[in-house]
């Protein structure tokens, strides 16, 4: 219904859609959808749901007049096998790189739970400080998204195409997305200031977790606070065994990934 109402809309369909607020697309995509499935000549809809792994889980051709019931009963079942963070109550989030090829918001507001359109995102952990170490090469400057976390790292702020980038937002219509949040000149600074925000007894206390992006989330890293909660959980594997960070001396990490 989506597509019908804004991709077959264009830019008119689009911004017209968008002016009225995310908030309102679960009345107006209805609505829309509705009379355009009347009045154009569509012939099926096809639902393709993607899973955890990246993978087509599934893909249905959908007549007409089937598209409304079967699209909400595509939605619950993506929402179920959809990627996770499994981690629970994160205090620092780590995200190697976004963009507009790992999700239309740059990072997926329903992985980090935090969104420009400020809708509830119930399937995301609670996290506290989220910190943003590069732009993805294919997103060529696209940085919207990096407004929805605290830290970046400058490396990422270099690449920034702001022309680009507030095109994207306001068309769009929220503008959260695109605020610049606070630029440190390093990964270690960026998540050493992302940790001073807690007060913990000890740093091996915080609970840091760092992903490479939205869209892989196979294998995480998570610090050792984390430790007891692995061992008590089926759906929770440790890997191999603790190690530091690894930083050059330019503060900019070297395990476990590099940008």
């Amino acid at each position: 219904l989506k597509m019908i109402v804004i991709g077959l809309g264009k830019h008119e369909g689009t911004t017209s859609i968008h002016k009225l607020g995310f908030s309102e697309f679960r009345r107006v995509i209805p609505t829309a959808g509705a009379i355009a499935l009347a009045k154009a000549p569509i012939l099926m809809g096809v639902g393709i749901v993607e899973n955890a792994y990246n993978q087509v889980a599934r893909i249905e051709a959908i007549s007409p007049d089937a598209i409304f019931e079967r699209e909400k009963e595509l939605l619950e079942h993506s929402n179920k096998i959809m990627g996770k963070i499994m981690a629970t109550d994160i205090d620092v989030l780590i995200v190697d790189e976004i963009g507009k090829n790992i999700s239309g918001g740059g990072m997926d507001s329903n992985i980090t739970g935090r969104s420009a359109t400020g809708i509830e995102r119930p399937h995301a952990p609670s996290i506290a400080k989220i910190v943003i170490r590069d732009l993805s090469r294919t997103t060529a400057g696209n940085s919207i998204g990096m407004g929805l976390a605290d830290i970046i790292c400058r490396r990422a702020a270099e690449k920034i195409d702001l022309a680009v980038t507030y095109t994207n937002a306001l068309t769009a219509g929220p503008l959260q997305g695109v605020k610049t949040p606070l630029i440190a000149e390093s990964d270690q600074t960026a998540i050493a200031m992302a940790c001073s925000a807690f007060n913990k007894e000890s740093p091996s206390e915080l609970r840091i977790v760092q992903i490479r992006n939205t869209k892989s989330l196979e294998e995480i890293w998570l610090s050792t606070a984390y430790s007891s909660e692995i061992s008590e959980r089926d759906d929770l594997s440790a890997t191999g065994d603790p190690r530091p960070l690894d930083f050059d001396p330019s503060g900019n990490m070297l395990w476990p990934t590099q940008r």
